[in-house]
């Protein structure tokens, strides 16, 4: 939610030029950004919901911030989705993993979680190690790409599931017929 980061701008930039130029895909070089205004209109409905329905921390703005909150007020932890366990876009990739929850009984889950690729090569050898351990206290692993399942099953851990990706979902109140 909110508008991205100059540096996020920069990478989406980049990502979208390798993309186009090398593998001639048809993509945009520059991206169309929602301005403020649409971007407030477009989070409208899903913050109303929030505000009802969803206790949330305090705005945790540093790597630090996530180890200095008390973590008690909350049952469970949710993590996903677009490319959260992809190292160079984490600003702290073992915070994506909950490495900051000391308690083992905390519930983790992760929803549409993606590795943004079919390997784990950008992890360093210590990365690896401890990313895998922190998966082993998840109650629930979810992802969106099918190579986040073989990924999660051979190397990680045996309890990953594929999901649907939260852009491609419809909720409705209305019932189908």
């Amino acid at each position: 939610v909110g508008r991205p980061s100059l540096i996020a701008k920069v990478k989406e930039v980049i990502y979208n030029i390798y993309h186009k130029i090398l593998k001639g895909e048809d993509v945009p070089i520059i991206p169309n950004w929602k301005t403020e205004i649409e971007q407030i209109e477009y989070d409208k409905n899903t913050w109303d919901f929030v505000d009802k329905n969803i206790k949330l921390t305090s705005y945790l703005n540093k790597p630090k911030d996530f180890y200095n909150f008390d973590i008690n007020e909350y049952d469970g932890f949710i993590v996903g989705s677009d490319q959260v366990w992809r190292e160079p876009y984490s600003i702290s990739l073992p915070l994506f993993f909950f490495d900051f929850l000391n308690n083992p009984q905390k519930k983790r889950m992760s929803y549409a979680a993606s590795f943004g690729r079919g390997d784990i090569t950008e992890y360093s050898k210590t990365q690896k190690k401890q990313c895998k351990q922190l998966l082993k206290l998840f109650d629930i692993v979810t992802v969106r790409e099918k190579e986040g399942v073989d990924l999660g099953r051979r190397r990680i851990i045996k309890k990953t599931q594929q999901v649907l990706a939260p852009t491609m979902q419809l909720l409705t109140t209305e019932r189908v017929q």
